[in-house]
């Protein structure tokens, strides 16, 4: 299945006008985590040397094994670089699969999916979540810093999570983690998986600006709005970075109200941020 999906993920790239080399993230959603090896030993074939980062979880999937999402980036490509890391050493975990520690297009750089493994066993951190998510996040801070950013950078963090009981204790890391480098939070969005990587109880990803973007004054811009959708309070969290990219948050949004909101509100909301961009 995992074949079939790539080869239609690579008609749709050409259709319009990119081939796999111009991917820079994926997000993978297995059924079973137990597919990861033999997923990544189908995936792995069409990427080259430099694949892109990935963040890999496990899902309810209800009609298939797997689903990919792709991120791609055509142009500008000396403005493209990644960071690959496949040998153990002691500064972060190597990666476990086929993809990228990093990838970075123009002034955003995407980081793979975390986990608390220790860097020089790649074993999973004992002692249960809050120690795992303490190595976890020295982990992507280890690999932030070597790809010509800073944790402090981060416009985005998504965090999976097996129990949203920890949802509380994310959030207070994440607190924790910005304040003590002086820097104001991303957007964070913590998400329920059915199963990370090596049986880990917690996996970040985030996105973060590039120092030179920090130092044109491109982070942080955010704004916080709240509207009403039938009566209801929605709170959206906009992240700027420069004028090209845009990160939107729909927070505590009750599902009668997430089904009203249309496109055409979204595209409202959207020009909005742009407006008060500039």
């Amino acid at each position: 299945e995992t074949d079939i999906v790539m080869h239609g993920i690579g008609g749709l790239l050409k259709e319009h006008g990119f081939g796999f080399e111009d991917v820079f993230f994926v997000f993978i959603y297995v059924r079973n985590m137990a597919d990861f090896a033999s997923m990544n030993a189908v995936y792995g074939k069409f990427f080259g040397i430099k694949p892109p980062a990935r963040a890999t979880v496990e899902m309810p999937l209800m009609a298939a094994q797997i689903e990919i999402e792709c991120l791609a980036h055509r142009g500008r490509s000396a403005l493209r670089e990644s960071l690959h890391v496949q040998g153990i050493s002691c500064w972060a975990p190597a990666c476990s699969g086929p993809y990228s520690q990093s990838h970075a297009v123009g002034s955003l750089v995407y980081l793979a999916g975390q986990i608390g493994l220790q860097p020089g066993t790649m074993l999973l951190t004992p002692g249960g979540f809050d120690e795992e998510q303490q190595v976890t996040l020295a982990n992507i801070s280890a690999v932030a810093d070597a790809v010509r950013s800073r944790l402090r950078n981060a416009v985005l963090c998504r965090v999976y999570v097996l129990d949203m009981a920890h949802e509380a204790a994310v959030m207070a890391a994440v607190a924790d983690k910005f304040a003590q480098a002086e820097a104001e939070q991303p957007l964070v969005s913590v998400v329920r998986a059915r199963g990370l990587p090596k049986g880990a109880n917690v996996e970040y990803q985030l996105v973060c600006a590039t120092d030179a973007a920090r130092s044109d004054g491109g982070v942080p811009r955010s704004v916080r709005w709240e509207t009403r959708e039938d009566q209801t309070a929605v709170h959206y969290n906009v992240k700027f970075v420069e004028d090209d990219f845009l990160f939107l948050l729909l927070e505590a949004v009750p599902d009668n109200v997430a089904a009203a909101i249309e496109a055409s509100s979204l595209r409202r909301l959207v020009a909005r941020c742009l407006r008060t961009a500039v």
